[in-house]
């Protein structure tokens, strides 16, 4: 932004001031293919959101360009249709979803793909050779431009070289660049992928508007150093903002991942658990700005709107062997605490969680909980959702970004989505 200040009279010659540009916070939510039926775009409210991630096109193996909706009919009538839910061509789910983003003032983001398992070996193959990534790239861009997106969304886990990151990211920069209007370039990060350090912060800083770092599915503290049955094979919080009290919950506290970042060095040998004697920054924002040196206007952090659930299992730092978790949703999460369950709130990690013994059946997707089966929860509702916001503004940082809406849609209630509501109505106080 320039202002011009002249004075003619005294023949002063012009002088220009250039003032910074202003940072714009965002609120960015996703929404998933699986929440078309029970919550489809004119049911949505929009106020206070500035992004939407329309998630996802998978990406292809083979053949070139491995874009999903160019080489994946089944993929492309998913997304565009929704055929998990409609017969091809009733509802253009696609074509829905921005046309209302766009009447709210919400810019939509195409997620191109990346995410565990196939879709990252996917994306790593493809960087692994410059003509194929530039194929993929031409081909996704091209997908979102033609149909209205605002741009694209990478979330890729994990990435296991910062070559094939910067790769990617300056093509698909470079290729934005050259929209009419510039393109958006949204990344997702596994924040504990962020130890493999394959964003470089200037890349950040240059090529990227929003790096969003999931702060969550941090539930099984041993996930990424024990095994089934370790001793750090304990059931935990799937998003703590703060370490948990170490006395009641050694393992959790030591081992987990929050919010803050902050926790022991450790090691499991031969079942025994081994602690340095300090803390550490290993995780999450303050690590991306403290110590790898990210822009914090650039970072977001991830607040989930689901939970887990472990049947026969009844609080924290219990043993997870043999108990399998599953995502659960907010309104199914409201359905177990009418159905025999009791809220508790950890007052050290400032999240809560419901313990209980089913009274009545309940369940969603492939689980469900029949009476008489102890149950635990891990989850974030209204409170703890608030608390993460403040957290987030505290820090100064660029934005949140909600995972997802529809986890977080209660058909029925007033408001139909509690959790975007409280996240909206914290992030805009002042």
């Amino acid at each position: 932004m320039f202002r011009r200040l002249a004075c003619a009279l005294f023949a002063i010659p012009f002088v220009v001031i250039t003032l910074p540009a202003q940072h714009v916070p965002w609120v960015t939510g996703y929404y998933g293919y699986w929440g078309e039926e029970e919550m489809p775009p004119p049911a949505m409210h929009y106020r206070g959101l500035t992004h939407i991630v329309h998630f996802f096109a998978r990406p292809e193996m083979s053949p070139s360009p491995y874009f999903g909706p160019v080489v994946n009919p089944a993929d492309s009538m998913q997304l565009v249709w929704g055929t998990d839910h409609y017969s091809v061509g009733t509802y253009n789910v696609m074509d829905s979803l921005l046309v209302y983003s766009h009447r709210n003032g919400v810019r939509v983001v195409l997620s191109i793909g990346g995410i565990y398992g196939t879709q990252a070996e996917v994306i790593d193959f493809v960087t692994r050779d410059s003509s194929r990534t530039q194929a993929f790239v031409d081909a996704a861009l091209g997908f979102a431009r033609r149909h209205g997106y605002d741009g694209v969304e990478l979330d890729w886990e994990r990435p296991m070289s910062s070559a094939q990151v910067s790769l990617i990211v300056r093509r698909l920069r470079t290729g934005l660049n050259a929209w009419p209007v510039r393109g958006l370039l949204v990344v997702a990060s596994a924040g504990w992928d962020m130890r493999l350090k394959t964003y470089d912060p200037a890349l950040v800083a240059s090529a990227i508007d929003q790096f969003n770092i999931m702060g969550y599915d941090l539930h099984m503290p041993g996930n990424l150093i024990g095994s089934d049955g370790d001793l750090s094979d304990v059931t935990g919080f799937n998003a703590a903002l703060h370490r948990p009290d170490s006395t009641r919950y050694p393992v959790i506290y030591t081992l987990a991942d929050t919010y803050d970042g902050v926790s022991h060095p450790a090691y499991i040998d031969h079942g025994r658990l081994f602690l340095s004697g300090y803390n550490k920054l290993r995780f999450g924002p303050r690590y991306a700005v403290n110590v790898l040196g990210f822009p914090s206007e650039k970072v977001g952090i991830g607040i989930p709107f689901y939970g887990y659930i472990y049947k026969n299992r009844t609080a924290p730092g219990q043993p997870r062997a043999g108990s399998t978790p599953a995502y659960l949703s907010y309104k199914t999460t409201l359905a177990a605490l009418h159905a025999g369950g009791t809220r508790v709130w950890d007052d050290h990690a400032d999240v809560p969680w419901v313990t209980g013994t089913a009274t009545a059946k309940f369940g969603q997707w492939g689980i469900a909980v029949d009476p008489g089966t102890p149950f635990y929860i891990t989850y974030d509702d209204t409170q703890s959702v608030r608390l993460k916001v403040r957290w987030a503004k505290d820090l100064h940082l660029g934005g949140i970004m909600l995972y997802d809406l529809w986890y977080g849609w209660v058909p029925g209630a007033n408001p139909p989505d509690p959790l975007l509501r409280t996240a909206v109505d914290e992030f805009d106080r002042r």
